[in-house]
């Protein structure tokens, strides 16, 4: 698929289709009018460095991630690999534990909000960011 069906599909810009392949994300072939040409393997790699991107992590984290899906794992390799990755899932349960935190947070505030419970809402409120009431 051309560069602007392989936009829509993926809900990418072209500018960034043709970034992610100037950086060596995504390698499209070219056809023989030298256009881009997209492939189910190319849409699968897409829809990855959008999730990691989704994730929290900046492109050159996520060539590493790419890097360990089209290569062996050298012994050098496998350490950063393992490193980087045990790293990432701490920053992940970091942020799991936040959003629980504001999930439930939130549920005790609409609650507050739905029983007229305008001073406990206002107290949660200042609490969400640990801050004191002024």
């Amino acid at each position: 698929m051309n560069i602007n069906q392989c936009s829509k599909v993926t809900n990418c810009s072209k500018d960034t289709l043709r970034y992610y392949d100037k950086k060596g994300l995504v390698s499209p072939t070219r056809s023989n009018n030298g256009y881009r040409d997209y492939d189910k393997e190319d849409l699968k790699k897409i829809q990855i460095i959008q999730t990691l991107k989704y994730a929290g992590l900046d492109l050159n984290e996520i060539q590493l991630v790419l890097n360990l899906l089209n290569s062996p794992i050298s012994e050098a390799c496998y350490k950063d690999s393992i490193s980087f990755l045990n790293k990432k899932n701490g920053q992940f349960k970091e942020l799991i534990k936040f959003y629980q935190n504001l999930n439930d947070i939130t549920e005790q505030i609409m609650s507050a909000v739905e029983n007229k419970e305008f001073s406990k809402a206002n107290n949660l409120i200042w609490n969400i960011n640990g801050g004191e009431q002024a």
